[in-house]
């Protein structure tokens, strides 16, 4: 079975500067991170740390799981939802 662990973020730039180092690759197949136009550099952060980064085109948290639906790949699927 594959893991696809789903993270969005929303202006999460000291929350994906602590917590992204310390998710191992192991831990998933498949990593989906999706942003819904953040302004405080963390798209910037994550790009250029290797991370990929898919950008809503409308916003709320129902539209940031539906845009991705048909590039999952995991049998199972975590999700780490960005903070209130």
């Amino acid at each position: 079975m594959k893991c696809t662990l789903i993270i969005t973020t929303l202006n999460e730039i000291d929350g994906v500067r602590e917590i992204m180092p310390k998710i191992r690759d192991e831990w998933y197949d498949q990593l989906m991170i999706v942003d819904g136009n953040s302004t405080d550099g963390t798209i910037e952060y994550l790009r250029e740390n290797g991370y990929p980064v898919y950008l809503q085109k409308k916003k709320g948290m129902r539209n940031a799981y539906m845009e991705i639906y048909d590039f999952i790949e995991g049998d199972i699927v975590m999700c780490l939802p960005h903070g209130p």
